[in-house]
């Protein structure tokens, strides 16, 4: 639905600065074709292939169980997950994400409207520097600049933001404390958390570190998680019908 808007909406902008209807279709087809589109289309469709990917594999719901490991303190859990949760548009994120900001919440001693607040502010925290999020690839492509030089802009007052809103809701609070997390066995099966968050690292090491086309970066590694998590065949077919469904991506 909300593609066809979009359309409707940019036919009426058309309409109303004096282009006829061939002329519209002309620079729609135009613009369709141009290799920056091409690779937008191809980046977030990656994105949102490697985001259904991890949540079908357990690959996201390890990593987050070994960070429980890695991280005792609640206060740090309670900011941490949501953040993790909101780096990438994952399908019902923010169901996922509440109940485990309030079992650190009430490990604390927040109250409800406090562990809300909590989440909902680190959930977006990052939405302006994470190159993966789609909003910052089309505005880095319709205003065209490189997108990390975007992120280096929104950099600064992004870190500030977290430092503040991570002291002023958890830090001054003197309720926080340390908790040893009562399940010890190894969450992520034997395999090394290193290759569990790979998938997500890669692109970014190729797309910063050797300046690769990021949409080919996304790919590579999409790519390694493929060939190192285990998939199967059911898997992939509701991966793709996933894919093909109506998807809440932008959202």
């Amino acid at each position: 639905m909300l593609g066809y808007l979009l359309i409707l909406g940019a036919l009426i902008l058309g309409l109303a600065a004096g282009y006829d209807l061939p002329q519209i279709a002309t620079y729609f087809l135009h613009d369709l074709l141009e290799r920056e589109t091409l690779q937008l289309l191809g980046v977030v469709t990656l994105i949102e292939m490697l985001t259904i990917f991890l949540e079908l594999t357990g690959s996201l719901q390890r990593i987050l169980a070994s960070l429980r490991r890695i991280f005792e303190n609640s206060g740090v859990l309670i900011a941490l997950v949501p953040s993790l949760l909101g780096l990438f548009p994952v399908p019902g994120g923010a169901m996922l994400s509440a109940p485990m900001v309030g079992i650190y919440g009430d490990e604390i001693g927040f109250r409800a409207n406090r562990k809300s607040t909590i989440n909902l502010f680190f959930r977006h925290i990052w939405d302006q520097v994470f190159p993966f999020k789609p909003h910052l690839i089309l505005a880095a492509t319709v205003v065209n600049i490189p997108l990390f030089t975007l992120i280096g802009w929104h950099l600064p007052v992004t870190l500030a933001s977290a430092l503040v809103g991570f002291w002023y809701l958890i830090g001054r609070d003197p309720r926080m404390k340390s908790l040893i997390p009562p399940n010890q066995e190894d969450p992520h099966g034997g395999r090394p958390l290193l290759v569990e968050v790979a998938p997500l690292v890669i692109p970014l090491v190729l797309a910063l570190g050797f300046s690769i086309d990021f949409v080919y970066a996304m790919a590579t590694g999409l790519i390694f998680g493929l060939l190192t998590q285990k998939v199967s065949g059911s898997m992939l077919k509701k991966w793709f019908s996933k894919e093909s469904a109506p998807s809440s991506f932008l959202f």
